[in-house]
């Protein structure tokens, strides 16, 4: 296993190795449901990488600035697109000592930037009517 697999086994995650190399690990969100977060090391950086939202229908430059805005008051995570328009929250930290108790930290920051963001980007960048309720797949009982 690696420092981050056993990094995150250790903080009590479950963790899987993705195909093209790197590890794993889902985060649960009331607002999207599960997140899967790619995390990635380099020689001198850890790079965690979730997929939060596909391209917007519509409102581009409002959703864009809405993640602009989010990112000017955010500590570890940001948002970014990528050259498709999907968003990803992105997040780059380092290895050694207290790795386990760093990943911890910013799993839980994500879980919290998702639940605080998500249901406004959909409202912003998709056409969805009045009255319909955002929430994760198979959800309908709130």
């Amino acid at each position: 296993m690696s420092e981050i697999a056993d990094s995150l086994t250790e903080a009590g995650l479950p963790v899987t190795t993705a195909p093209g190399g790197g590890t794993l690990v889902s985060v649960p969100s009331e607002r999207r449901g599960a997140v899967t977060v790619l995390i990635t090391q380099s020689e001198s950086a850890i790079r965690l990488q979730a997929f939060v939202l596909r391209t917007p229908d519509r409102a581009h430059d409002d959703v864009h600035l809405r993640l602009l805005r989010k990112n000017f008051h955010t500590r570890d995570w940001r948002y970014a697109v990528d050259p498709d328009g999907d968003v990803y929250a992105v997040a780059d930290t380092t290895g050694g000592e207290g790795l386990a108790s760093r990943l911890d930290a910013l799993l839980g920051a994500l879980a919290v930037l998702v639940d605080e963001t998500y249901e406004g980007l959909v409202r912003a960048g998709f056409d969805v009517p009045d009255g319909v309720r955002i929430g994760p797949p198979g959800d309908a009982h709130r």
